[in-house]
């Protein structure tokens, strides 16, 4: 069962934590784009591909195009924390990169397929 997103957000403070990320510029980053990435989740009656699309729709609107592979690879990490901890039944960005035999590495081509 899913039980993210968290109201509260708590589960990306304490994603946060674990990092141990050496400043606070780093944190703050990482916060922003986790934040972003529930903002969005949270106008969504389920973790689809159209989450993964609005969002990215959303970035392209205030950042510059190579900043969103960064910020795409921070999400699909924190999905993959949220996998493993059993708050959500599967990584989004995963399945998509699986279906459209992208590698993981290369979150940029979920553009290619009309994600974004």
């Amino acid at each position: 069962m899913t039980t993210w997103p968290y109201p509260e957000r708590q589960l990306i403070a304490r994603y946060l934590e674990g990092l141990g990320l050496r400043h606070a510029d780093s944190c703050a980053s990482y916060r922003q784009v986790l934040n972003s990435f529930q903002d969005v989740a949270e106008c969504h009656a389920e973790l689809g591909k159209d989450v993964l699309g609005t969002w990215l729709q959303t970035l392209s609107d205030h950042w510059v195009a190579t900043t969103l592979p960064t910020r795409t690879r921070i999400v699909d990490r924190f999905l993959d924390h949220l996998l493993n901890i059993g708050a959500i039944e599967r990584n989004l960005v995963t399945a998509l990169c699986e279906a459209c035999n992208i590698k993981r590495c290369r979150p940029v081509g979920l553009a290619r397929i009309g994600v974004a």
